[in-house]
């Protein structure tokens, strides 16, 4: 129920907003993974570490952005002035 609670939320949101906000956070954050990777040392133990972690945040992140494209399209898209008045 909870589950379903917040998915009415967030499309209610997107409907509302669009999906812009939302990719556009996730983006930064997929930018800020790869800055971090970016600085890594392949030969340090304690850095393959942090690479998974990091590759398995940005594999989240990447889902996420699927999946609101994906609701912002089940719902028909972001509502419009002329289809709020309407």
């Amino acid at each position: 129920m909870e589950q379903k609670t917040g998915e009415l939320e967030l499309k209610l949101q997107l409907k509302r907003l669009g999906d812009g906000q939302f990719k556009t956070e996730s983006r930064e954050l997929v930018r800020q993974a790869d800055m971090q990777f970016s600085r890594l040392d392949a030969s340090n133990k304690a850095d393959k570490k942090k690479n998974k972690a990091i590759n398995k945040d940005k594999a989240v992140l990447e889902k996420r952005i699927a999946k609101t494209a994906a609701l912002l399209a089940e719902i028909g898209g972001r509502l419009t002035e002329d289809r709020q008045s309407g």
